[in-house]
């Protein structure tokens, strides 16, 4: 696996909460305090863990473990060998997965990143309709996922 991307703030997703709990015996292993770590100057206010979180026994139930993900983007090298009968079924499964046409867009650019999870259904979905080889991606990175504990 690369070494994951050092992620900036711009990355954090709004409404994601962030922790400056420095007490915290976890803070090093976790993705909020990282968050936090990262604010920019510009950012005046937003969603936060509160102190008050951090359990007697120095636990917290908000604790989320930072953990490198392949991330991915991008179908162009997907659909390079779909024949035309099996592109819009294909196109519309995809699209009704993750949530609609402009959802599907912004993970074809590369604005929104495909989980390992997605990827695998997406991956199921080309072989369920007979395509086994070539499955890859446009693009690839390594990086934390904000979205999944």
């Amino acid at each position: 696996m690369k070494t994951c991307r050092e992620f900036e703030f711009k990355d954090v997703p709004a409404g994601y909460q962030i922790c400056f709990t420095a007490e915290c015996p976890m803070r090093e292993a976790c993705l909020r305090w990282k968050a936090g770590q990262k604010v920019t100057a510009e950012k005046k206010w937003g969603p936060a863990i509160y102190p008050t979180a951090l359990e007697a026994d120095g636990t917290c139930q908000y604790f989320h473990k930072m953990e490198p993900k392949r991330m991915a983007w991008g179908f162009d090298q997907l659909f390079y060998n779909v024949l035309a009968r099996d592109d819009k079924s294909l196109r519309t499964d995809l699209k009704k997965y993750l949530g609609g046409k402009t959802p599907y867009y912004r993970y074809n650019r590369g604005d929104k990143l495909l989980t390992p999870e997605q990827q695998a259904w997406i991956i199921r979905r080309f072989e369920s309709a007979g395509y086994t080889k070539d499955l890859e991606f446009d693009g690839y990175v390594t990086t934390y996922d904000f979205h999944h504990r």
